[in-house]
């Protein structure tokens, strides 16, 4: 039986392989596993078979050709197509697994196959793809319906039918949909600005720049595991908090916080009379504060958790929330791929045991800093 997408089609693979026993070898598998699998024997192949199918998964060996298949990953990266690049090799070096993960592959599967990680994989990344080709015509949807309603609108207080402050009560909310449409654009503009970035401090630096950006100043933290059953502090904005208190404020918060919140599923937000029911005597850490709390988990595991805290006279919204939920699932899908390229790169090939948090490093140039 296939595998169905969101639309009911069966998820959708091109494999690139030169070489033909390769080829067959993934598509028997992949068949077998109810996904659909096309093949093609070189890049150029590949480039004509794209417009006429929509792949979730392109599955390229670099021993083919790798500068064609860097360049032909990197294309795809940033050809707006949601479609992810799996690249294959009989051996893998880090500088190359750097560069392909650069280059825009999401993952990286060495020769020969182990049939339940090719399929484990395959499926992973599909349900990327998936996944955002979903939010892509859900965006066309909203446009479309903003489109409709403000022609209607229009129309009716060209002829006097129907006041602007009495809108039909059947009909979608014009205002709810523009936000909507807002919070879509800007998980599309994050992801596409952070997917390239494989610098653990780079990628936090993005994301609090970004946060800063939606919902004004505030002091935030990002807490990492350290592998040792405890978070320590990567990254943090000081908005107003006592600069000589900062470190030490945001230090004890890395203690407690992220073994509170570490296993929920959704956003805290709690306003200063809630503190006490969730942070205890820890509360006084934020005593007067306004706090937004997320977790990031990939895979059942928690990658980070992240504090926002301001003062009560500069309260958080509600409607700041759905942005913060879309910014959350794509920065655990970044760190994913940082932890993936980890693994990839280290010969020993280890498991992934936490980041490691230099807290010896200090950079006060924007009232934040960096230890990742």
């Amino acid at each position: 039986m296939s595998e169905k997408t969101f639309n009911n089609q069966p998820l959708s693979v091109l494999c690139v392989d030169s070489n033909e026993a390769a080829r067959h070898e993934v598509v028997r598998t992949l068949h077998a596993a109810g996904i659909r699998c096309d093949h093609a024997a070189t890049i150029a192949e590949a480039h004509k078979a794209l417009p006429n199918n929509e792949y979730d998964v392109l599955l390229v060996d670099m021993a083919s050709n790798q500068d064609t298949a860097f360049d032909f990953a990197e294309q795809r990266a940033h050809s707006g197509e949601p479609t992810r690049v799996i690249m294959t090799a009989s051996q893998l070096d880090p500088k190359t697994t750097l560069e392909a993960m650069r280059r825009g592959a999401i993952d990286i599967i060495v020769k020969p196959y182990v049939v339940s990680e090719l399929l484990e994989r395959v499926r992973s990344a599909a349900s990327q793809a998936i996944a955002i080709r979903h939010q892509a015509r859900r965006v066309t949807r909203l446009k479309r319906i903003c489109k409709r309603l403000t022609a209607e609108r229009d129309e009716a207080q060209k002829n006097a039918l129907l006041p602007i402050e009495s809108p039909n009560d059947d009909a979608p909310d014009f205002r709810t949909l523009s936000g909507q449409l807002s919070t879509f654009t800007m998980a599309s503009e994050f992801g596409s600005a952070i997917r390239s970035e494989l610098d653990i401090e780079n990628v936090l630096r993005m994301l609090l720049e970004h946060l800063l950006r939606k919902i004004g100043p505030t002091n935030a933290a990002v807490f990492l595991p350290t592998g040792q059953e405890d978070y320590a502090l990567g990254a943090y904005i000081n908005y107003d908090v006592e600069r000589e208190n900062a470190d030490m404020v945001l230090d004890h918060l890395a203690d407690i916080v992220p073994a509170r919140f570490e296993h929920t599923d959704e956003l805290t937000f709690l306003k200063p009379n809630e503190l006490s029911e969730h942070l205890g005597d820890d509360a006084s850490w934020v005593a007067g504060s306004q706090v937004i709390v997320f977790p990031v988990h990939s895979q059942e595991r928690c990658m980070a958790v992240v504090l926002l805290f301001r003062d009560e006279r500069e309260p958080f919204t509600e409607s700041m929330l759905p942005e913060l939920e879309i910014l959350r699932d794509v920065f655990a899908e970044q760190l994913a791929r940082v932890v993936r390229v980890h693994n990839r790169a280290d010969p020993a090939d280890a498991p992934w045991s936490g980041f490691f948090v230099d807290d010896t490093e200090e950079d006060t140039d924007w009232q934040g800093g960096m230890a990742a």
